[in-house]
C-alpha cells in the first residue's frame, strides 16, 4: 500500500499486555474499509506479540522508542505514513465507528487537530464518596452517570492532520508520563499550534480504563497536585503569567473553608492544589531551571 489515510499511533507501555490486547483488537474490528496504519511503538523493556489476524486493509508497523510518552508519541510523528495521525493510549477500547467517525468529521470540517470522546471504563464500582470528585480524577469527559462534563482534549484520543503549522514540530518532553513532570504534553501541544482548526468530535468515543489505583482519594490529590505543576510550567513556557492561575487556586481554597458538603475532602485538595502552585512557582519560575527539549 503506498497510502494510508491515516496512521494510528499507539505508545506501548511496559506490564499492560492485557490492556495493549483489548485495544489493537478493538482498532483492528473498525468499521473502516480505507487503508490505515497502526503504528506499534514497543517500549524498550518490553515487546507486545501481535496474536491477531490483520484485515488486508490494515498495515502493522512496529518501532522502539523511550520510556516516556512523549517520546514515543515524537516518534510516531517522525515515522506516520498516513494523512492524518491519531494517538491513543494502550489502554483504550475503541468502539467500531471509532475511526470512521474521527477521520469522516475531520476531513468534512478541515481540521488541523481534533479529539473524540473518551468515557470511563472503571475496574471496579466508583464509591458514592468519590462521585463528587470523579471528573478529578482525569482521563475522560463523561461522568459515570454518561453526563457530558468536559470538552477539552485530552490525550488517549486525539488526532492531527500530518505537517501542520507547529511551533515546536513536536511534544517536549519534560511534560508527560515517564517524564519530568508528569502530564500535560498534548495541553501545551494543542498551545502551540499556529491555527484555529480545532475540533471536539463527540462522537468519536473510546473507552478508557480507569485502574483500581485511580479509584481513590489519594490518587485524585496527587493527580490535581501535579496538574497544577504542569500548569504553571506550561504558562511559563509560553509566556502567560501565572497570576490568574495563582488567583483561581487561592479563590478554590477560600471556597472550600466553607461550611459544605465533603468540607474535609475539598479544604485537603485545594491545599494541595496550593501546594503544587507553590512548587512549580518555585522551581520553573522564581529559579527557573526549564530545558526545552
Amino acid at each position: 500500500m503506498n497510502y494510508f489515510i491515516a496512521t494510528i499511533g499507539i505508545p506501548i507501555m511496559s506490564g499492560r499486555e492485557h490492556y495493549t490486547k483489548l485495544c489493537l483488537e478493538s482498532i483492528i474490528k473498525q468499521n473502516f474499509d480505507r487503508a490505515f496504519e497502526i503504528l506499534l511503538v514497543q517500549h524498550p523493556d518490553y515487546h507486545y506479540k501481535i496474536k491477531f489476524n490483520i484485515p488486508k486493509n490494515i498495515v502493522i508497523n512496529q518501532i522502539v522508542s523511550g520510556k516516556s510518552l512523549s517520546s514515543k508519541r515524537n516518534d510516531i510523528l517522525k515515522h506516520a505514513n498516513g494523512e492524518f495521525i491519531l494517538f491513543v493510549d494502550d489502554d483504550i477500547i475503541a468502539d467500531e465507528n471509532w475511526l470512521f467517525n474521527m477521520i469522516t468529521i475531520a476531513k468534512k470540517n478541515d481540521s488541523d487537530i481534533f479529539w473524540g470522546t473518551a468515557k470511563p471504563l472503571y475496574e471496579e464500582e466508583i464509591s458514592n464518596n468519590l462521585i463528587p470528585f470523579e471528573m478529578y480524577i482525569g482521563g475522560f469527559h463523561y461522568d459515570s452517570n454518561g453526563i457530558l462534563r468536559r470538552k477539552g482534549l485530552i490525550g488517549c484520543n486525539f488526532g492531527i492532520r500530518k505537517n501542520i503549522l507547529h511551533r515546536r514540530e513536536k511534544f517536549i518532553e519534560s511534560l508527560g508520563r515517564g517524564s519530568t513532570i508528569r502530564g500535560g504534553e498534548e495541553v501545551l501541544y494543542l498551545k502551540e499550534y499556529i491555527g484555529d482548526k480545532i475540533l471536539f468530535i463527540d462522537n468519536a468515543v473510546v473507552h478508557h480504563h480507569i485502574q483500581k489505583h485511580r479509584i481513590d482519594f489519594k490518587y485524585i490529590i496527587y493527580n490535581q497536585f501535579n496538574n497544577v505543576i504542569s500548569q504553571v510550567y506550561i504558562n511559563k513556557i509560553i509566556g502567560e503569567k501565572n497570576t490568574d492561575l495563582g488567583k483561581d487556586v487561592v479563590v478554590s481554597l477560600a471556597k472550600s473553608l466553607i461550611p459544605q458538603k465533603n468540607f474535609v475532602r475539598n479544604f485537603i485538595l485545594s491545599i494541595y492544589k496550593l501546594f503544587g502552585y507553590s512548587k512549580g512557582m518555585i522551581k520553573y519560575v522564581l529559579f527557573s531551571g526549564i530545558r526545552i527539549k
